[in-house]
């Protein structure tokens, strides 16, 4: 049996700290400070990788996402099939018991 909870602690379970497309805002910020030149070369290998890293992070991270999408909508739609099944299947007990009951 599934317990109600409450809906504050079920949406913070959900959401993530950050999103993927924060990550992918401050990898733009990063290769922006890269092209802007107003920082040293040390630096700028520094923001370049992470700016890399963070795209790639991003990717898996979209990636990932639309699986989990797909599994979820693959389950839900195996489950309705199922239900379908059993309701198809109690329908035709009944007609079978009302044809075959004598009247």
């Amino acid at each position: 049996m599934n317990l109600p909870t409450p809906a504050a602690a079920s949406e913070s379970a959900q959401r993530p700290l950050i999103s993927s497309h924060t990550i992918l805002l401050l990898c733009g910020v990063l290769f922006g400070m890269c092209v802007s030149g107003n920082i040293s070369d040390e630096a700028k290998t520094s923001f370049l990788f992470a700016g890399t890293v963070g795209l790639i992070a991003f990717t898996g991270l979209s990636m990932v996402k639309r699986v989990q999408t797909h599994t979820q909508q693959q389950v839900a739609i195996m489950q309705a099939e199922e239900r379908l099944d059993r309701h198809s299947q109690c329908d035709s007990r009944n007609s079978d018991r009302v044809v075959s009951s004598p009247a």
